[in-house]
């Protein structure tokens, strides 16, 4: 049985059922479909295995390896998770089931360092996150000590997991997606003044002030943003009732990117001071999908109706992607 996990998990199923019976004296009705069975019923066991070992066997003092420094606000002390989640469709065009995985990334906190190792799974509860997340991390030379910081998109699921991991943990919504936030509003504006001849009230300084409200999110003025983002809502909405498309599109995402920044309040931080400090202030990758292997995992000729065997046969962070 391990050898048939072993040749499922690096072939596809049917080429290494066609390689075990070219090479070994095996029953004819062991086929592609008891490889695939045996993998995955011998991964979800390994899988099992190493987060009892995780949640049973802390560290000892004696195998710790990282390094304590000195200074609190060295970027080397500081480890990062970047945590996204996307969903992956049902190879059944018919049928509209789709799972969520969480793919993160784990490494050290200083900006241009290697991003360090990648994790995934299918389960998205809070201890499962947790157990995974601490043991990417000890890869990284974590051992319980030093600052962790959750760099995500906001979304409910992601704020469990900061509750969940050791003293001090900071969850902080990464820059690219607040940023993506304001780039339709800055696009809408910057047509407005370039587009339109006669321009009065606010709409002849529009761009400057969509420009000034992410240089204020920039410095983690939130008051000022908030007051400033308001202040346009206001005027935009007055315009769209009056019949200006623009103005009403503008008003319309104003209160989206106002409910995002109030609902995350506190995981919004001077993104321009933690820059400069050398720090990271958005995830290792733009979009899930950029990931080499799960794109590949992706890719119209492999989807699958559960869950791709890369994630559960090979998500262990013991192996480096």
């Amino acid at each position: 049985m391990e050898l048939t996990a072993r040749l499922g998990s690096m072939l596809p199923y049917r080429k290494a059922a066609e390689l075990l019976a070219e090479f070994l004296p095996i029953e004819p009705t062991e086929g592609h479909q008891t490889m695939r069975k045996r993998t995955l019923t011998l991964g979800a066991r390994l899988e099992d295995q190493s987060l009892r070992q995780v949640r049973e066997s802390p560290p000892l003092a004696c195998e710790r390896k990282q390094l304590e420094l000195g200074m609190p606000d060295d970027p080397l002390r500081e480890f990062v998770v970047s945590i996204d989640t996307a969903h992956i469709r049902s190879a059944d065009q018919k049928t509209p089931r789709d799972f969520e995985i969480v793919i993160a990334r784990c490494g050290r906190g200083g900006r241009g360092m290697p991003p360090g190792h990648y994790f995934a799974t299918s389960n998205t509860s809070q201890l499962e996150m947790r157990a995974r997340t601490l043991q990417a991390l000890q890869f990284e030379g974590y051992s319980g000590h030093g600052e962790v910081t959750i760099l995500s998109d906001g979304a409910e699921i992601m704020k469990r997991l900061p509750k969940a991991l050791p003293k001090p943990t900071t969850h902080i919504i990464d820059w690219f997606h607040l940023a993506m936030k304001i780039r339709p509003m800055q696009q809408i504006a910057d047509h407005i003044v370039g587009s339109r001849p006669i321009l009065w009230g606010i709409l002849a300084v529009i761009d400057e002030e969509i420009t000034a409200l992410k240089w204020k999110l920039w410095h983690g003025q939130l008051e000022r943003a908030i007051c400033a983002l308001e202040k346009i809502i206001v005027d935009m909405d007055k315009l769209g009732r009056q019949g200006d498309l623009s103005a009403a599109r503008l008003n319309s995402l104003g209160q989206q990117l106002l409910t995002y920044i109030r609902s995350n309040r506190t995981a919004l931080v001077d993104y321009g001071a933690r820059y400069r400090a050398g720090r990271r202030i958005r995830p290792a990758w733009r979009n899930p999908r950029s990931i080499p292997w799960l794109r590949k995992g992706w890719s119209k000729a492999s989807k699958c109706a559960g869950p791709p065997r890369a994630l559960i046969s090979c998500s262990r962070s013991e192996r480096r992607w």
